[in-house]
């Protein structure tokens, strides 16, 4: 997952910037991006402190706590290879910007424009979504799936079956491992949760569910068990996360 902080003191344009993002999320459908706001600079550092670092910062500079300058270097203290991406009014910081190894400038009011330009530049510098994959042993060899394409795996006769979200099914040859230690990299991945001993799905394409059965994007309805029932809260700890 693709973790974005925005933190700006000014409650409208705060919301500007989250519905922006928002639609670059909705655009970008192939990306699994949490979004998090913040008005307060101590709320995004005590959100760093208890929920771990954000891979992108939007920062406005000007704020009554922490200026963004000095927001970005409390940053990086714990964290160099983030993208921080500063937010202002005025082109007088574009210098101290450097002090943070920012990776953008954007003047307010922004734009979508520009701030799609920006994220899609911090995305492609990260290359998380290019690089991450599952991988899978088949007949003739390993098949690297994509993250963001999986829908589901299932368990049936000592085989893996990946569905993926432009309908392929790839088969693996028999494994003789539990399918919890098959799937042990996807649980570790976070936007995965398994719903039964067969089934594991990737929560980012859930299109509803009930205390039975979770049913995703392409109409495919999986069961839930009983033992598995706390998969219910990890989606709604998921789509928390991801600020919807």
């Amino acid at each position: 997952m693709i973790r974005i902080a925005i933190c700006d003191d000014e409650a409208d344009a705060l919301e500007q910037t989250y519905a922006s993002i928002k639609k670059y999320c909705a655009k970008r459908t192939e990306l699994d991006i949490s979004v998090q706001k913040f008005q307060h600079c101590s709320d995004l550092l005590a959100s760093i402190e208890t929920h771990g670092r954000y891979d992108i910062y939007f920062l406005d500079i000007i704020m009554p706590e922490l200026d963004g300058i000095k927001l970005g270097m409390e940053i990086r203290k714990k964290d160099n290879d983030s993208a921080i991406i500063l937010l202002t009014s005025s082109s007088e910081y574009g210098v101290d910007s450097y002090s943070i190894s920012a990776k953008d400038y954007i003047l307010k009011p922004c734009t979508e424009e520009a701030l799609f330009f920006s994220l899609d530049k911090a995305v492609d510098a990260m290359s998380i979504e290019k690089t991450r994959r599952y991988l899978m042993n088949v007949p003739g060899g390993v098949y690297a799936i994509p993250y963001g394409r999986l829908l589901y795996i299932e368990y049936y006769k000592h085989r893996l079956i990946a569905h993926t979200v432009d309908g392929e099914s790839i088969e693996s040859i028999v494994l003789r491992k539990p399918f919890t230690n098959l799937i042990s990299s996807l649980i570790e991945e976070g936007r995965f949760v398994q719903v039964s001993a067969s089934y594991i799905i990737n929560m980012q394409y859930v299109r509803r569910f009930t205390s039975r059965f979770f049913e995703l994007s392409d109409g495919s309805v999986l069961p839930l068990s009983r033992t598995y029932a706390d998969a219910r809260s990890t989606y709604l700890d998921y789509i928390f996360e991801k600020g919807n």
